[in-house]
């Protein structure tokens, strides 16, 4: 990453292009969904900063997928998410704004809604199980599984015999 910033800097879009995809390659190889969210953001930035709008739509949108599936199941605790997401905040914020030099404002507008709205939803959920349940224990096991189910980490025998758990 830091060697396609670098290359970006230079206006080097070819060398930076290969870094950053390289970055990508690396973090689907290790399962790092914090490199593959990184390096969309990159070469989104990199392609918007080229003029490349729709290369870079597809870049911003794959990280924010991955920001979004990685996220769901991991936090319960406000704190967290919040941290999370604000670190998230910039692939957010140059998706929207691609958006809004396109006049798309509409979508710039659901982007932008999206980015804040998310750690809501989740806390309302939160609060909804933890109402309906009085057994912490169980709760706690709840997102575990939800956990193990959606990371991503786990192989498809593993979260195959852990659905048959949380149904």
């Amino acid at each position: 990453i830091l060697e396609g910033n670098l290359n970006a800097e230079k206006r080097n879009f070819a060398a930076a292009k290969e870094y950053f995809q390289f970055a990508l390659k690396i973090g689907q190889q290790l399962n790092d969904f914090n490199l593959q969210i990184l390096a969309n953001y990159s070469l989104g930035k990199l392609f918007h900063d080229n003029g490349f709008a729709e290369a870079a739509r597809s870049f911003y949108e794959s990280g924010i997928s991955l920001v979004e599936d990685v996220s769901r199941p991991l936090f319960e605790e406000s704190e967290v998410q919040i941290s999370y997401f604000s670190s998230r905040r910039q692939l957010y914020d140059s998706y929207a704004e691609l958006m809004l030099e396109q006049k798309k404002y509409e979508e710039a507008f659901l982007i932008i809604d999206k980015s804040r709205s998310r750690n809501t939803i989740q806390n309302l959920l939160n609060l909804k199980l933890s109402a309906l349940s009085t057994d912490n224990k169980s709760t706690e096991m709840l997102y575990e599984l939800d956990w193990m189910i959606n990371s991503g980490i786990y192989s498809k025998l593993e979260t195959d015999s852990l659905r048959q758990a949380f149904a």
